[in-house]
């Protein structure tokens, strides 16, 4: 009968894996997986970059701040639709910006059943600020030629509205 050796290292334990060696299997050819992980990094930058802009922290509190700015009179369902956000969460983020005199809710001129958003002066100011930390933030992507860049976002931005414009069903296909 063989005798089994207790101390020799398992299949794979000899091997020393580095990041630079790592293989994703799968999720090497799978956009999901590169833009959550992205997701993540650009977003533990951003928290950073606007850790004192207490008002806007938070999903989709940015966005909504600079629709409003870019569209004053926008109604709530726009911005919920542009946010792929049902209204709910939506009324959540626009509250917290009301409360924290950013944003105005007023009957709208149009449609007397229906709310458009303004921002207030402080929203104002508050969004001109995010704009300009915005405008920084493509430092995160410094290593990034001009043309890589427009690379990247080009396809990201056109899928991005692709699917704003045509709402779909999670777990359904893009058409």
């Amino acid at each position: 009968m063989e005798t089994e050796n207790l101390n020799a290292p398992a299949p794979g334990e000899a091997v020393v894996a580095t990041p630079e060696s790592i293989d994703l299997d799968v999720l090497d050819n799978t956009l999901s997986f590169y833009l959550r992980a992205l997701n993540m990094a650009v977003s533990r930058d951003w928290d950073v970059r606007i850790k004192d802009l207490h008002p806007i922290r938070g999903i989709g509190k940015v966005t909504a701040l600079l629709l409003v700015g870019r569209h004053p009179g926008i109604r709530p369902s726009v911005v919920a639709q542009v946010l792929m956000k049902d209204r709910s969460e939506v009324g959540r983020v626009l509250d917290g910006l009301e409360t924290s005199g950013l944003l105005a809710r007023r009957i709208s001129a149009t449609d007397s059943r229906a709310r458009a958003l303004f921002l207030t002066p402080q929203g104002e100011e508050m969004a001109d600020e995010v704009r300009r930390r915005v405008r920084e933030s493509r430092r995160f992507f410094g290593d990034l030629t001009e043309a890589e860049y427009v690379a990247a976002i080009t396809p990201l931005r056109s899928l991005y509205w692709r699917l704003v414009t045509k709402p779909r069903a999670a777990g359904s296909e893009v058409h």
